[in-house]
Formats: C-alpha cells, sequence, structure tokens
C-alpha cells in the first residue's frame, strides 16, 4: 500500500455509515469481511520464524497471606453429656424422644424450625438470658458480608474513577501514537519500505478507536474524535442491540448479550475490557494486524494498568494467559520481526490479549471439569433411577450437572467422595482421572492471588476429621457431617450477594446473656488473615476509604478474638475482665454487619443448555442448634444457628 493509498483507509469508517444505514448488521455464524485497514485475505499469511521460549512466571499476588497466631485447640475438660444433668432445661423447645436422644448421643441436634432472618432464634435467647452459641455459620456470614462491601465500596468509589483515567489516558496515547506514525509515513522515501509504518498508523488508530468506546461506555457525554467517531458509534449500536455480530473493529464473531445485563456505565466498560479481546491465533486472517495492535499496547500501556489487571484477576478470576505472561512476551520479542511476538503468543494456551482479565470463578474449574464432555458416559446401572448429576443424551446419559459435593471432594473431603460415590455420581468414563487431576491442582490453593482460592482455603479447616481436643459435641461423627454442610454454605456465600449496605439502621443491643463460641481457632485464623489480605491489598492500590479500612480492622480484630477466646474456652480457662468485654460485645458487631440478610440465597450450580434446566444451592434457612457444653463451668443448652443447605435438581 503506497502512502497516497495509505490515507484513505481512514475513509474505511464511512463503510460504517453504509452498514448502519442499511440497518444493523445481521447475527452471523462465521466473520464477515472485515474494513479495509485491516488484512482482508480470505486465507492466513504465513508466518515465520521460531517462538520465543516462554520462562515460568508467577501470576502477580494481590497481597500477603499470613496467619500470625498458633490455631491449635489446648486441650478441653471432661464432662457427661446428658439432659438431666442441664442447668437449663427450658431452653429447649419440645421433643421427640428420638431427639432427645440424637441430643444425648452427639452432644448437639439442629431443630427442624426454619427461619428467614438468620437471628430470629437468638433473638429469643437472648431475650431469655439463655446461654448463646456463637457459631461458625455466623462468623463466615458477617465476614463475608464485610468482605463484599469492602470490594463493592472499592468499585464504587475509587475503580470507576481509576478505569476512567486509565481509559483516557490511553485514548491521548494511542492517538499521538497514531499522529507521530502518520508523520513518520509521510516523511518516508518514496522507494522505501513502509509497511511497519503502515501496519504502526492501523494498529494506533483500531486501539484509538478501541479505547475511545470504552471512554464512551463509562461515559455517555464522551465525545470521541471525529476519526474514531463512525467506529465507536458502530460498537455502541451492538452492544445496545446485543447477539452475536462480526465486531467491526476487532473482525472476530463477538456475542455481545452480556452488555445487556450490566447495570450501569461502569460494568459496560468492564465487559468491553474483559470481553472485546485481541486475537493472535496464528490462523487468523487478521493476525499480523492484531499483532501489531498489541506489541503497540504493551509499549504503550499505562503504568495504572497493572493495578487494574491484578485487582481484577484476584476478586473476580482470570481465564485467560496472566499479565505476567504478556510482560514477558514484550520483554522477550522488543526488538523481534511481528512474526516472532505472534508465534510466541501461540505457545499461550488462549492466544488472546485481554486489557482485563475475562472473569472465571475459582469453582468453576470443578464444576466445569467434571462435567460432559470432560468426563464421559454414565457406567453405572441404567435399569433404575439414574443419579441426580445424569440427563439423558443423544449418546445415552452423561454428567450434565454438577454436584454439591463435588467442590468439597476435590478440596480433600472423605465424606463427600464417599456420598459421591454412593448416588453413583462417580460412574462416568474418565471421572477418576479428571477428579485425580483437579485434587492435584488444588491441594495448594492460591491465596495470594485469588480471593475465592483463599476463601476455600480459609473454609478447609471446617473438612479436617475432629480431634480429641475438642469438646465432647465436637468430636462426633455427626459434628463432622454438619461441619460439612457449614463448608457448603460458606462456599455459597462466596457466590451470592450478601454485602453489608453502607447505611445501617441503629438496633437495641442484646440483653446481656452467656456466650459460648464455637471452636473452630484455625477457621477464625485464617479469615482474619484474609481479612488483613483485604486491608493490606486495597490500601496500597489508594481502593479503600477510611470507614471501610476501619471496618476491616474491626472485622480482623474480632476473628483474633474468637480464636484467642475459643481456645481459653474449649480449655475450661477463665476469661480475664478484657475478655469477658470482649466476649459481650461480639454479638451486637456480627449482628451490625448482617442484620440486613434474609434468607433463601440462592445460586445457580448447572444448566442444561438443551432444556435450560437448572440445578441450584441454596441456603434455604437458619435452624437452632442446640448443643450441650459447659458454660461458666456448669452443663449447659446452647443454642446458636446453622444453615440449612439444600441442592435442587431438574
Amino acid at each position: 500500500m503506497s502512502r497516497s493509498t495509505t490515507h484513505t483507509w481512514l475513509a474505511a469508517c464511512g463503510l460504517l455509515l453504509i452498514l448502519l444505514a442499511c440497518g444493523l448488521p445481521t447475527p452471523a455464524p462465521a466473520p464477515q469481511p472485515f474494513p479495509e485497514q485491516l488484512n482482508t485475505n480470505s486465507t492466513p499469511q504465513l508466518l515465520e520464524g521460531t517462538p520465543r521460549r516462554l520462562p515460568a512466571v508467577e501470576i502477580a499476588p494481590f497481597a500477603p497471606y499470613t496467619t500470625l497466631t498458633s490455631n491449635e485447640l489446648i486441650g478441653q475438660p471432661i464432662y457427661q453429656p446428658t439432659l438431666t444433668a442441664v442447668r437449663n432445661p427450658a431452653a429447649l423447645p419440645i421433643l421427640t424422644d428420638e431427639e432427645r436422644a440424637q441430643l444425648e448421643q452427639n452432644g448437639f441436634l439442629v431443630h427442624t424450625a426454619t427461619s428467614a432472618d438468620p437471628w430470629a432464634p437468638l433473638n429469643r435467647t437472648f431475650a431469655a438470658g439463655e446461654p448463646v452459641f456463637i457459631s461458625s455459620d455466623l462468623v463466615l456470614l458477617a465476614t463475608a458480608a464485610v468482605h463484599q462491601h469492602s470490594w463493592q465500596q472499592a468499585q464504587n468509589q475509587y475503580l470507576y474513577s481509576q478505569l476512567q483515567a486509565f481509559s483516557l489516558d490511553m485514548v491521548d496515547r494511542m492517538q499521538r501514537r497514531w499522529e507521530i506514525s502518520m508523520a513518520d509515513l509521510d516523511a518516508a522515501a518514496e522507494e522505501s519500505d513502509t509497511s511497519v509504518l503502515e501496519a504502526t498508523v492501523g494498529a494506533a488508530w483500531r486501539n484509538w478507536a478501541y479505547f475511545s468506546t470504552a471512554a464512551k461506555l463509562l461515559d455517555p457525554s464522551y465525545t470521541p474524535d471525529p476519526l474514531v467517531a463512525e467506529m465507536v458509534e458502530s460498537e455502541l449500536a451492538l452492544t445496545e442491540l446485543g447477539g452475536e455480530f462480526v465486531s467491526p473493529l476487532l473482525g472476530d464473531v463477538v456475542n455481545y448479550s452480556s452488555f445487556q445485563t450490566a447495570d450501569s456505565e461502569y460494568e459496560q466498560a468492564l465487559r468491553w475490557y474483559k470481553q472485546m479481546g485481541i486475537s493472535l491465533d496464528a490462523v487468523s486472517t487478521d493476525v499480523f494486524a492484531h499483532g501489531y495492535q498489541v506489541r503497540l499496547l504493551l509499549e504503550e500501556i499505562n503504568p495504572a494498568w497493572e493495578g487494574l489487571f491484578t485487582t481484577h484477576t484476584f476478586f473476580a478470576g482470570n481465564r485467560a494467559s496472566p499479565l505476567t505472561q504478556w510482560a514477558a512476551i514484550a520483554a522477550l520479542t522488543t526488538d523481534d520481526p511481528i512474526d516472532i511476538l505472534i508465534l510466541t503468543a501461540n505457545e499461550l494456551p488462549l492466544p488472546i490479549f485481554y486489557l482485563l482479565p475475562p472473569p472465571q470463578a475459582a469453582d468453576s474449574p470443578i464444576l466445569n471439569g467434571l462435567t460432559y464432555n470432560r468426563v464421559g458416559t454414565y457406567t453405572g446401572s441404567t435399569s433404575g433411577e439414574l443419579p441426580p448429576t445424569a440427563a439423558e443424551t443423544a449418546v445415552g446419559p452423561v454428567r450434565l450437572y454438577s454436584s454439591p459435593l463435588d467442590l468439597p471432594a476435590v478440596m480433600g473431603s472423605a465424606e463427600a467422595l464417599a456420598a459421591l460415590e454412593a448416588a453413583g455420581d462417580t460412574a462416568y468414563t474418565g471421572f477418576e482421572g479428571q477428579f485425580a487431576g483437579l485434587r492435584s491442582r488444588y491441594v495448594n490453593l492460591n491465596s495470594e492471588t485469588s480471593y475465592g482460592e483463599g476463601w476455600f482455603y480459609a473454609l478447609q479447616p471446617l473438612l479436617t476429621p475432629t480431634s480429641g481436643q475438642r469438646p465432647l459435641y465436637a468430636q462426633s461423627a455427626a459434628w463432622h457431617t454438619h461441619q460439612l454442610q457449614t463448608w457448603q454454605s460458606g462456599w455459597l456465600l462466596n457466590r451470592v450477594n450478601i454485602a453489608t449496605p453502607d447505611q445501617r439502621p441503629a438496633y437495641e443491643p442484646f440483653p446481656r446473656a452467656p456466650l459460648v463460641i464455637e471452636p473452630q481457632p484455625e477457621l477464625y485464623g485464617r479469615l482474619a488473615a484474609q481479612t488483613r489480605q483485604l486491608l493490606m491489598g486495597l490500601g496500597e492500590r489508594g481502593l479503600l476509604s477510611q470507614p471501610n479500612a476501619d471496618e476491616l480492622l474491626a472485622l480482623e480484630t474480632l476473628l483474633y478474638q474468637l480464636q484467642a477466646l475459643s481456645r481459653k474456652q474449649a480449655a475450661g480457662l477463665a476469661l480475664t475482665e478484657q475478655e469477658q468485654q470482649w466476649l459481650n460485645a461480639l454479638p451486637n458487631t456480627l449482628h451490625s454487619w448482617t442484620a440486613h440478610i434474609t434468607l433463601p440465597q440462592t445460586s445457580v450450580l448447572s444448566t442444561n443448555a438443551a432444556t435450560n434446566e437448572q440445578m441450584t444451592i441454596s441456603i434455604t434457612g437458619a435452624k437452632p442448634l442446640y448443643v450441650l457444653t459447659l458454660v461458666e463451668g456448669r452443663l449447659a443448652i446452647a443454642t446458636g444457628i446453622t444453615f440449612d443447605f439444600a441442592a435442587t435438581q431438574p
């Protein structure tokens, strides 16, 4: 292309006006011819050279995850859990003989009554002045609510403006690069090879339009430069229409439907950055144009990009290549021809460059990895009822649905795995190998780079067998089953929105009552460590207001208090006056963070694409938890709450 014809490619934007005048594009199953400024060949161009060898890189950490104190219990007093010896038998509702037997045998009982208000059973207990059991369910509820609030506030108060500043700065950088490249092209001798300059001009213009579109999504009043405005408007028209179309800017088929569910300008822009990746797939006809785009982006990227990318990776996950891989590619291929950059990028599992990470929940690899077609057809008996995970298809019964026991089984719960086997939910071709691979992957959870995996790491103590160092009620097999359900409830809390609201009404403080803390010191220590991680990571990135910092600090302090006090109570040691003051303040603090929450809370686990039928998991309500334990040296009934976790299948 000569210099005179190079200038004419800018007029290609006019083609978009013609397209729009004829009506919006219709859904396309395959890419359509791209505007002139991109490669319009129908076959891929050959790449020359040898890719650079990618070094092993680590995902950039968000902040350290470090527990600070001992988590071990230090022994427990001996007592006999008999109802005839309790000091407050009136704390119990009317029980059947079977329920009374269960309570004496196991040392605890989950009652059948269910409440939409998690605090309802405790309100009655406080009013009566009876002993209250602070359960790990309640602690997990409060921790999840405060953590979610800190992330929501970081986005609402800071990340929106940071993303807007980043977008506008990148618009300016790409416009300047386009102007410089155009000037260099004009100054080049007629007989010289200007192919690289021409490609750089095109890349700068497309990146200019890319960031201008993001800026317009963030702020509808923003006015793009006339040289890119038509391209911006054509992309915006598709985000408003939804559906599957060829992106005028990228030349790839894109499903714009996700833009329809974005509830704010900020969410619209996030979906643009997380969905509109630049493909360097070697078989693409536009790969050279895209290669120059990516090279230019890596050269000109705003320093704030790393912080934005790392933060979103930590909270929302990343199903694409990590930021550190692209930084390595940029460093390795700085002086290489564009072919080498493209070939090196194709060494990645997914050679697509995203400005922000396409999200992937921490549990997705497990939920997706144990369903069809990663595992095959059902190998069990088909004469009776199929297992809950199975569905009939043209190839026979397959594992179409995930099980709510898949995750804890992969995380190491022998009880969960045994339940899967008993239900026939492991009787599928290839299940054993796939399960072993996932188990190996999740043995070491990436707590410093993934909030979701850090949450799973915190929950791990709930999957460990009970030890002799715990109170009698916590040593039974039934308690271990109870802990598994608490683990599942904790998992669900990370899949639903229960964030503590900004404005909280004042509540009457609870009357003074004896308090017993569930002895889960390792759980509390890990939750405290993750809370400190949020304080550090959000604070270092300028994403934490003083009220939110104070809230996280209060939560961290409370969790370490729970850890220390539960250890002393389990050992039968007397509390100091200050420790008793801490203990008395716990319920009101927990209540202030969670009083807004109502049940049920539900999340979709699996969907049958053919029928749109769904398997869901829910916390259906809060149930009273009655525990036989020592309170101030005497055997008593302490009342707590536990969540009723359930799965519904098609």
